[in-house]
Order: structure tokens, then sequence, then C-alpha cells
């Protein structure tokens, strides 16, 4: 039900090009934007888990290895679960922190810890490398590696419209609805 609801309100956001961002009281708030691609993505290998486990209920499976299906099954199904857990959901910052949430719970990082912010391009991702997370199964989020931004958190929900906040121990990669107008908001926050 979740991912039906999910699909179905980012869909609308697709189809009608609405871009929704909300300024309240020195407070910015963006929500992410799904790309086609992360949607047909995650609608596949989502029906793919849960067709595996269902199959294996099915599945003719010899009486000594018989134990390992419910573990399996299991797996599976916390593999899906933890994976919803961090899809981003919205994007805030007033004037002491950028928040993160996300399904399960939220990433805070606080203005003063924050050394550079920009926008990204397509180019200073090229080459990345994912060395833990998802890429593409419901968003693009976890850790990765490129030679021109270095190690980098990110949760993305699509391939455009990034932008970096690098702190002095971390880098964050996150993509918004508008992105130029939420770089503008910090970088004035910061001055």
């Amino acid at each position: 039900y979740f991912l039906f609801v999910t699909f179905a309100s980012h869909r609308r956001n697709i189809s009608t090009k609405v871009e929704i961002m909300t300024r309240y009281n020195d407070i910015i708030s963006v929500p992410f934007h799904w790309s086609k691609q992360v949607i047909v993505i995650s609608i596949l290998t989502t029906l793919l888990i849960i067709g595996a486990i269902i199959a294996l209920e099915y599945v003719p499976i010899e009486e000594s290895e018989r134990w390992l299906k419910v573990p399996l099954q299991i797996l599976l199904a916390l593999t899906l679960i933890i994976t919803i857990g961090f899809v981003p959901t919205q994007l805030n910052a007033d004037i002491e922190q950028v928040t993160l949430k996300k399904v399960f719970g939220n990433i805070e990082i606080p203005l003063h810890d924050i050394r550079e912010v920009r926008r990204l391009s397509k180019s200073d991702l090229n080459k990345s490398i994912r060395i833990f997370g998802s890429g593409g199964m419901l968003g693009y989020f976890g850790f990765f590696y490129s030679k021109k931004i270095g190690l980098y958190t990110m949760y993305a929900t699509e391939e455009d419209n990034m932008i970096l906040i690098r702190t002095d121990r971390k880098s964050y990669i996150f993509s918004c609805t508008k992105p130029d107008e939420f770089v503008e908001y910090i970088t004035n926050s910061l001055r």
C-alpha cells in the first residue's frame, strides 16, 4: 500500500509538472521529485522481491534445505522494508540547519558546519562508484565515491537537480525540485 501511494503521488507530480517549494518564517521546504527511471526501477525491483517471497512458498525444496525458506523470505522482506526506510521525502532548511526527511528518520546538518553548497551537474558525478546503497530502487542513496568530490553520502530520487553540501567531515548530495533556490537560501543564511 505504501509503495502504491508513494508512486501515485509522485506520478501526479511528473504528469502535471508541479514543483512545490514552501517558504515560511525563514524556512524553506522542498519535496523530492521521482524520475521516471527511478519509478520503473523501483516498481520492477519491488515486484521481483515480492515475487521471490511468494515463489519460495511454491518452489519444491528438498527436506534438508527446507529450513532455508523462511529465513530467506524474511531477509527479502527486510531488504524491502529497510530500503523503504531510506527513501528521502523532503528537504528543509532554516536559519539553523538543513534537514533531510526520510521515511524512517532525519539527517540534520547544522548551518555552521557547512563549508560549501552548490548546484551539481550530471558530469560532476560521472564515474561515481557506489560503495554501499541503492542505485535506483526507490532512489539513489548510500555511500558513493568520485574523483571530483571524494567520498559522499547521496539521497536522490532523480539524476538531475542535484546539490552538494560539504562540511568538514562529510559531503552530501541531495536532489530536490528547486535546487537553485535551495542553494541560494543556504548561501544567504550562511552570511
